[in-house]
């Protein structure tokens, strides 16, 4: 029996599935980072399960990062909704984003980043790390959660960029159906929050299971 088959056949425990380590470098003096991702198997690894890891790191960072929230949501809605009317030809292009913290520093940017394939090139990165727990009790609110590990310092930047990154990462390493998951996933948590307004801390793991169960049912609207 396979990982999922355990999963949503009904298996029951808490376990850590998977991790991963998001390496960013930025450079405040030029208002610009380069930044590498690393997947860290760990029990019961699946490959199959990056996305939904991909898609709570968004879900957690939208539910505690209030200063960016509302545009984090909205590019995302936009991108995930426009994959999904096309099957994910389109992937995430994100347009530059970036924050102004005076005291004549340039402008910070938060996206875009400079992507390496490991973090040995990297200086002295910051690092986040997040691992997918997988809770197979059906007793429970939400078949996965986070835990989320995050670098001080910065977060005004690191803490919108890990997403893009993840999300950015994950879909140039993926194919145009793997794009599309991901799509859909996204497009449903916004769905279930309805607006960054309505957005409270705690819940990323239920907007992840509402996700993962109107994809299953394979009867989506579009949008």
């Amino acid at each position: 029996m396979g990982f999922l088959d355990k999963i949503f056949g009904g298996w029951r425990a808490l376990i850590d599935v998977m991790r991963l380590d998001i390496f960013m470098d930025f450079q405040p003096s030029i208002g610009k980072g380069s930044a590498a991702v690393e997947w860290v198997p760990m029990r019961y690894y699946d490959p199959n399960l990056r996305v939904f890891l991909v898609c709570l790191l968004y879900a957690r960072i939208i539910s505690v990062h209030a200063e960016t929230r509302s545009y984090l949501f909205g590019i995302i809605d936009e991108l995930s909704k426009e994959n999904v009317r096309n099957g994910g030809r389109t992937g995430f292009p994100f347009e530059d984003w970036s924050i102004d913290i005076g005291m004549g520093a340039p402008p910070q940017f938060i996206w875009p980043w400079d992507l390496h394939e490991s973090p040995s090139t990297l200086k002295i990165p910051d690092v986040y790390q997040a691992t997918l727990q997988a809770s197979i009790d059906s007793s429970k609110s939400g078949l996965f959660g986070i835990n989320l590990n995050m670098a001080l310092g910065r977060e005004r930047i690191l803490a919108p960029a890990s997403p893009l990154i993840a999300i950015s990462s994950f879909s140039q390493s993926t194919d145009q159906e793997g794009v599309y998951e991901l799509a859909v996933f996204l497009w449903q948590i916004n769905k279930y929050y309805r607006s960054p307004n309505k957005i409270t801390v705690g819940t990323d793991h239920l907007a992840l299971a509402s996700a993962v169960r109107a994809s299953r049912k394979g009867r989506l609207e579009a949008p």
